[in-house]
């Protein structure tokens, strides 16, 4: 990525920090930071994690929470398609799961790492469709990875 094109992602508060948040994606444009919509539930969602593959494929990954009060989080990602925004459908681990980071080596080869209760959680989209990867024995739960190439991808965590 060229020094002109960076991302960033977290969460917006509202009504001085309380409900609801929204997940916030900035961009760096080589001169200022500007606020980028996202397409997000309209309730709780977060942004923990971003990467890309290149300036029209970028992916941001984090929770969402359907409504309000106590209701099991759902992984979210978003895919910058060079203009905009968008949801992407993915796998929801025992019913109750998100997504901390993600690292993109290609259009085709994308991993998210996250949580589902206390157990780890890795995805992996190929190109069509996320799909959940077996986690490793006692991976416990995963707050980063990083790619350095398709057949070597690390991840660190808790567990």
């Amino acid at each position: 990525m060229a020094d002109g094109d960076v991302w960033a992602v977290g969460t917006s508060f509202t009504q001085e920090n309380t409900a609801p948040y929204h997940a916030l994606i900035e961009h760096w444009d080589g001169v200022q930071w500007t606020i980028v919509a996202a397409p997000t539930p309209p309730v709780f969602s977060q942004l923990f994690g971003v990467s890309a593959v290149g300036t029209d494929d970028v992916w941001a990954v984090g929770a969402n929470i359907p409504q309000s009060g106590f209701v099991p989080p759902q992984p979210l990602i978003e895919h910058w398609d060079g203009s905009q925004w968008t949801v992407v459908a993915s796998p929801n681990p025992n019913g109750w799961s998100w997504l901390n980071a993600v690292a993109a080596v290609a259009a085709d080869d994308v991993c998210t790492v996250g949580q589902s209760r206390s157990e780890a959680v890795f995805m992996h989209w190929d190109g069509n469709e996320w799909t959940v990867a077996p986690s490793p024995d006692g991976a416990g739960i995963r707050y980063a990875i990083t790619a350095v190439a398709s057949d070597d991808i690390w991840s660190s965590g808790s567990g």
